[in-house]
């Protein structure tokens, strides 16, 4: 009895808590807002520190509280360790405010009292969102109990990016005073950029400040990563693991084989992503005759945003003309770096870690295979880059090519043949393009990089699957062999059924927008829809021009190429169980 009225007692004293906790935070999120999004006066200031000091002291109550309702002290401790630390920086702040403010005065010397008080809210704000986020985990077993098919989850959470992206870009801090932007183009910029797309109706350089700039580049890595994908890390590395249902379906967005897998692949995502952008920015950094002593952080910035532009296969530039500046495609390592960025985001990270394991193996003198999706992806990547560098050099003799050397051909090629793959990036405008290559450019698109990795299209290892199971049937074979290994019928089912899917969105959407745009050029609007169910971001230009419909269309066709033509489909779908009865067969005649 007295067990069961203590049982009660702490029920009641949590759910006072997590009512408390969903307060504080809140309260901190408004601040946060406020104090990034608005230009505000100095009494107004002093009135969100108030606010924010309020909902600090709440979480520390909270907190604090819930040390005496549990019973196991140490396994509390051992779970909650970095909100226990966390909590422990925000008494330190809140009792010796100057010691922060002195510490952020030595590091950024040149910066003014309003600015360090500006940071010194963003930071405590930041730390309970980070602490806000890590309870909020705790409770992903949930999603468990949603009915709903898996693409309809991770469909849900992109849109909520999306959404969640226009507002921060609405906010009067991300542009200027004086060229503000409309809502729609907002909602443009914000799915393109968790789409990883590339498309553009403003000047991202110009129409946006620098917290604007920010905002993209954290869109762009929501987009890049997964909105799930970055969910679930968080949840197995600060929130104590997942429920099955939860990690059966990011198998399925990250593609795996094995639910077990899921775990360690998704630590060595995040470590994986954040090391390779940083060594990228700081090669492109190099790269553009700056150094440690006396370091540049507007260049640097450019090239950190470019970084995570690149891996993220997004396509997104600070530059008016994106890379097409004289001292930017010039600048060989600058671009290669970002060749080698996009081509590492494309291949997945299944194919990444699975070369490294092999790698690794080598060293370690034992036996590892390769799988056989990284022995497609690699042989159909390079195949697409190495050809399509080929077929773009002979087919640009009298082109934007011309007078050039042998080197500075294949050096222009190459970068068109590996961002015509959903990066979006371009040295040369593609108005300047003969139609010969603009259709290798737009079927290269279509092809896209490979599954698990940052990019769209229908996925390298999908055209791979359809060439072989199409060989097989003209020289007579039942059984689609590659690599000494039998594809399995439902594989190769799902492939078609991927590449129908395509068509009919390409179709479809190239038909609505020669519908909307009627005095535009039709091959422009069509590689504009192929840029855009593809998630490429590569544009003849037409993109500011369009209308309202054509935006919010373009805006859709964005959203399906990133969830994925097929998955998104099943998600629209509840799925039925299978009728017990089967019907006669009868042959249709076909082709």
């Amino acid at each position: 009895m007295k067990t069961k009225l203590r049982n009660e007692k702490v029920a009641i004293w949590k759910k006072i808590f997590d009512t408390t906790f969903v307060v504080s935070g809140l309260l901190v999120l408004i601040c946060l807002i406020f104090l990034i999004g608005f230009y505000l006066p100095d009494t107004t200031i002093d009135f969100v520190i108030i606010i924010a000091d309020i909902g600090l002291f709440a979480y520390l109550l909270q907190e604090f509280g819930r040390w005496f309702i549990v019973r196991n002290h140490n396994q509390y401790f051992r779970e909650r360790w970095i909100e226990n630390l966390i909590g422990v920086l925000i008494i330190f702040q809140l009792i010796f405010p100057d010691v922060t403010m002195y510490l952020l005065s030595f590091v950024l010397p040149k910066l003014a009292f309003r600015d360090f008080l500006m940071i010194y809210m963003a930071l405590m704000s930041l730390t309970l969102l980070l602490l806000f986020a890590i309870k909020l985990l705790r409770y992903n077993h949930l999603i468990a109990k949603i009915n709903l098919h898996p693409g309809a989850i991770i469909a849900i959470s992109f849109f909520v990016a999306i959404l969640v992206g226009s507002f921060l870009l609405m906010l009067p801090r991300a542009t200027p005073p004086d060229n503000p932007i409309s809502y729609v183009d907002a909602l443009f910029t914000s799915a393109s950029a968790v789409c990883v797309t590339g498309l553009t109706v403003v000047d991202t350089g110009r129409s946006f400040t620098t917290i604007g700039h920010v905002f993209i580049a954290f869109l762009i890595q929501i987009g890049g990563l997964g909105v799930m994908t970055l969910t679930t890390f968080f949840a197995f590395a600060i929130a104590g693991g997942l429920s099955l249902r939860v990690r059966i379906m990011m198998r399925d967005l990250l593609s795996q084989e094995s639910v077990d897998e899921v775990k360690s692949l998704l630590l060595k995502i995040l470590g994986f992503t954040l090391l390779l952008e940083i060594i990228g920015s700081f090669i492109m950094y190099f790269s553009m005759g700056k150094s440690l002593v006396n370091f540049d952080k507007v260049e640097y910035y450019y090239s950190l945003f470019h970084a995570i532009s690149a891996f993220c296969n997004a396509g997104f530039s600070l530059y008016s003309d994106n890379l097409m500046y004289f001292t930017i495609k010039e600048n060989h390592v600058y671009i290669w770096t970002i060749v080698v960025l996009v081509v590492i985001g494309g291949l997945g990270f299944t194919v990444i870690m699975n070369l490294t394991a092999k790698l690794l193996s080598k060293r370690r003198n034992r036996s590892y295979r390769l799988s056989l999706t990284t022995k497609l992806t690699l042989l159909t990547s390079g195949i697409l880059v190495f050809g399509g560098t080929a077929l773009i050099m002979l087919f640009e003799p009298w082109g934007f090519l011309l007078g050039d050397s042998f080197y500075e051909e294949f050096y222009h090629a190459t970068f068109i043949s590996v961002c015509a793959r959903t990066a979006g990036f371009n040295t040369v405008s593609t108005d300047m393009l003969s139609h010969a290559t603009l259709i290798l450019v737009m079927f290269l698109m279509w092809v896209g990089a490979s599954p698990g990795s940052t990019g769209g299209g229908i996925k390298t290892t999908t055209f791979a699957v359809t060439i072989y199971a199409l060989y097989s049937m003209i020289v007579g074979k039942e059984r689609i062999e590659i690599f000494k290994r039998e594809i399995h019928y439902n594989t190769v089912k799902q492939a078609f059924m991927v590449v129908i899917a395509s068509i009919m969105f390409i179709f479809v959407g190239s038909m609505l927008l020669v519908w909307f745009e009627p005095n535009m050029d039709t091959t422009d609007l069509i590689f504009e829809v192929m840029s855009a169910v593809n998630t490429v971001g590569l544009s003849r230009g037409v993109t500011p021009d369009f209308g309202t419909d054509s935006k919010v269309l373009i805006v859709i066709l964005m959203f399906v190429g990133r969830v994925g033509v097929l998955t998104f489909l099943l998600s629209l779908h509840i799925p039925r169980q299978e009728p017990k009865y089967k019907l006669p067969t009868e042959n249709v005649i076909v082709g």
